[in-house]
């Protein structure tokens, strides 16, 4: 039986992009032309895995934005773990001073905590 959230475990090829140009110099190495179309850009002169990179933003974005929420959902059972490892920490040290004391009722107190 799969779950509905296995098409996450799926990662994103990005080897089709080794050999981008690096993004301090798009400028340099592309003319950025306006052909009066609104925002409209026109780029000549580029290179295939720049016009991948072009292509797939919206794609590229998804994933980041998939990335992001499996983080913070890592980040949160993480603390809730974190949390429960000190409470029973806490616990354990409470009865083991309890035991060391001799002192049964503070045993029993902690037991039913």
């Amino acid at each position: 039986m799969t779950s509905k959230d296995d098409s996450t475990d799926v990662q994103l090829d990005i080897g089709k992009y080794e050999g981008h140009t690096d993004h301090q110099d798009w400028k340099e190495n592309y003319e950025w032309v306006s052909q009066n179309k609104g925002d409209s850009w026109v780029i000549y002169d580029i290179n295939i895995q720049d016009a991948l990179l072009l292509r797939d933003a919206p794609l590229l974005l998804e994933e980041v934005k998939r990335l992001r929420t499996e983080i913070a959902v890592l980040k949160n059972q993480y603390q809730s773990c974190q949390k429960s490892l000190m409470d029973q920490t806490n616990w354990s040290v409470r009865l083991v001073e309890a035991i060391d004391g001799g002192k049964m009722s503070e045993i029993k107190r902690v037991r039913n905590s």
